[in-house]
């Protein structure tokens, strides 16, 4: 009888390449979202507004796939679950991420972001999933740690950001 191998089968031609054009699109994808809101928000854009355009039109997308998987349960999630994801995940979440690009370059938030996520990620895992932290977590944990410290340079400004008045319904042209 034959055992399974416990790695997948290597991946070549045609496999390779989508892959890599996933990741190139995903890339893209990550990092052009905080120049473009960027963008927005030196534009005239509130925070809001870039939050309404973003979740406005990906609702218009999935409303169809949603209608057709079924919205009684939110396409098997569950209202209840998908309301959790919503919250964490959704809106506020990209909120609070555009919100600081009005203190922050675009470049410090391409790095803010993810670093921020491991770093919450690592801590809510070990105490809510009980999830162990090892070496190599407190290692990146840690990297994380120095990497924005390194980019804070430690030049907040209380003041600047009591005087910022960003508006967050959206406007009407």
């Amino acid at each position: 009888m034959a055992t399974a191998s416990p790695h997948p089968p290597a991946r070549t031609g045609t496999g390779r390449g989508l892959a890599v054009a996933a990741a190139v699109l995903a890339f893209l994808l990550f990092a052009g979202q905080f120049v473009l809101a960027r963008h927005g928000l030196r534009a005239g854009l509130g925070a809001g507004d870039i939050v309404a355009l973003r979740f406005g039109t990906a609702a218009v997308v999935a409303l169809p796939f949603l209608v057709r998987w079924g919205l009684a349960d939110l396409g098997g999630i569950g209202w209840r679950r998908g309301a959790l994801l919503a919250l964490v995940a959704g809106a506020p979440y990209f909120a609070l991420s555009i919100g600081g690009l009005a203190f922050a370059p675009a470049a410090n938030a391409v790095v803010i972001n993810p670093a921020m996520t491991l770093l919450g990620g690592t801590l809510l895992s070990a105490l809510w999933l009980a999830e162990p932290v090892g070496r190599r977590r407190v290692l990146a944990a840690a990297l994380a740690l120095v990497g924005l410290t390194l980019l804070a340079r430690i030049r907040f400004n209380p003041g600047r950001i009591l005087r910022q008045r960003r508006s967050s319904r959206i406007r009407w042209a």
